[in-house]
């Protein structure tokens, strides 16, 4: 194998593989995501809910102010078959996010402790248990845009692929042809 070829197939596959291992774990989150819908529900009690503070530093390199993001936190306890489970997962494909102490707060409305709520669980294993099902907004748009990137790039290695090793064949047999003729 020539050097150029030897570059040309470690580089495709260098490159493919983390795409690759993206669209699996892409894939993955989305079909538990996507399954959700079909779990069980059961009435759930928030142990507590928390709103956390986090302060992002400024970047100099892109001109951005400091910022403070918040998230929330929740645990929830559930009853399924007369054994209590409990989570902290509020999606697969979800967190809850803002930028703002407002916006946080009224997320975090629906889950304030000691509230009731609806948890879907996993019927096969009641241990996993979600508080919103299915897959949502821009996540959606993300996994696909990331899916249909990471096959267009698996699509480009293979075709490398194919031209490295076929094309070797392809140009001996043009040489062969040539001396009988």
């Amino acid at each position: 194998m020539k050097t150029p070829e030897l570059v040309i197939t470690a580089g495709g596959i260098l490159c493919g593989a983390p795409l690759l291992a993206i669209l699996l774990w892409l894939g993955n989150d989305l079909y538990v995501a996507v399954i959700t819908r079909n779990w069980n529900t059961v009435s759930a009690k928030v142990l507590s809910s928390e709103i956390v503070e986090k302060q992002r530093p400024a970047s100099g390199r892109y001109g951005k102010p400091p910022r403070t993001n918040y998230s929330i936190e929740i645990s929830y306890a559930y009853n399924v078959a007369g054994r209590t489970y409990s989570s902290t997962r509020y999606s697969f494909s979800k967190a809850l996010k803002a930028t703002s102490r407002e916006h946080a707060e009224h997320l975090r409305r629906p889950y304030l402790a000691g509230s009731e709520t609806i948890a879907y669980y996993d019927p096969a294993e009641p241990a996993r248990s979600v508080l919103v099902a299915g897959w949502r907004g821009i996540s959606l748009v993300a996994a696909s845009l990331g899916g249909g990137i990471a096959s267009l790039g698996v699509a480009v290695l293979a075709r490398v692929v194919w031209d490295t090793w076929a094309g070797k064949g392809r140009s001996r047999r043009r040489k062969m042809a040539k001396r009988h003729l």
